[in-house]
């Protein structure tokens, strides 16, 4: 119901496309979960220099990582880093 009823509030493009703090995504290119064409498709909605994707080449949904976790793979800590150091940027 609460999607039904604020479906507006949850319009990632009408969001992005709107003033508002700079946004990260950090995308694998394999997300099997979720098809890079969305994350591509953000950045085209989004007011210029809103949004910026950075691609991780061959990662999937949970770039790499498993549950339970086991410990960070490569892509992974790629993610986390690039994050942090999105968050200190700002």
């Amino acid at each position: 119901e609460d999607l039904d009823i604020h479906a507006a509030d949850y319009d990632l493009s009408a969001i992005v496309g709107r003033p508002g703090p700079p946004v990260l995504l950090v995308h694998g290119t394999d997300d099997e979960g979720v098809d890079i064409a969305e994350a591509r498709g953000l950045v085209a909605a989004a007011r210029p220099g809103r949004v910026r994707l950075v691609e991780i080449d061959g990662a999937g949904h949970t770039f790499g990582t498993a549950h339970p976790f086991a410990g960070p793979t490569a892509d992974f800590e790629r993610a986390i880093d690039l994050a942090a150091d999105f968050a200190l940027s700002l």
